[in-house]
C-alpha cells in the first residue's frame, strides 16, 4: 500500500488526558488498483516529537495498512 497523501480534520483536544484526536484522510493506492480514499480516527500525545501532525498521519497509516491486511472478522453467533 502507498500512501499518496495525508489530511488532518476534525482535529481536537482533550486536556484532561492530554491528547488530540483527529480525522486523517488518507489516499491510498494499491499496486494494480485505483487510489482511493481512507478515513482513519487516531489519537496522540499532545506534546512529544515529531510534531504532531507527522505522528497523527505516521499513527493512521499504520492503522490503514494493520485493517489493509487483516483477514475479515465473520460475525458469530451470541
Amino acid at each position: 500500500m502507498i500512501i499518496l497523501e495525508a489530511t488532518v480534520r476534525r482535529a481536537r483536544r482533550n486536556r484532561e488526558f492530554g491528547r488530540v484526536e483527529a480525522l486523517i484522510d488518507l489516499i491510498v493506492k494499491q499496486p494494480g488498483h485505483p487510489a482511493r480514499r481512507v478515513t482513519i480516527r487516531t489519537s496522540q500525545p499532545a506534546k512529544g516529537t515529531p510534531p504532531l501532525r507527522q505522528r497523527l498521519c505516521h499513527d493512521a497509516a499504520l492503522l490503514a495498512r494493520h485493517i489493509e491486511t487483516s483477514p475479515p472478522v465473520s460475525a458469530c453467533a451470541a
